[in-house]
């Protein structure tokens, strides 16, 4: 394993729905050695299946139990992107990394 993991996922990205368990994809993410998940989704206002408010609830579920975990709320992040958005996106990733990079690597694999 590269001594900053971090770095290692910059220009690897998974996209996933986050159809089924939101929680369980998560927890597992942290436990396999994520420092913190990114989740990017459309803007309210220009989803066609209103996937971008069903995430917002899901996650809002997720952080209670990273919380009861003890792991800290910037390991988990929602962001909105726009269509076309990819530099938008790009600088949300870039930024979410240098915070993954000062909090450090999680305890234990996330303890969950």
């Amino acid at each position: 394993m590269p001594a900053d993991p971090v770095i290692s996922v910059r220009n690897v990205a998974k996209k996933y729905k986050l159809f089924g368990s939101a929680r369980q994809r998560v927890l597992e993410a942290l436990q396999r050695g994520a420092w913190g998940v990114l989740v990017a989704s459309c803007p309210e206002d220009e989803c066609e299946h209103e996937g971008s408010r069903r995430a917002r609830a899901r996650l809002a579920s997720v952080h209670q139990t990273l919380e009861r975990l003890g792991i800290e709320e910037q390991r988990l992040r929602l962001e909105t992107v726009p269509k076309g958005g990819q530099a938008e996106l790009q600088k949300l990733i870039d930024g979410y990394l240098e915070e993954l990079r000062e909090l450090g690597p999680l305890q234990n694999g996330g303890g969950a």
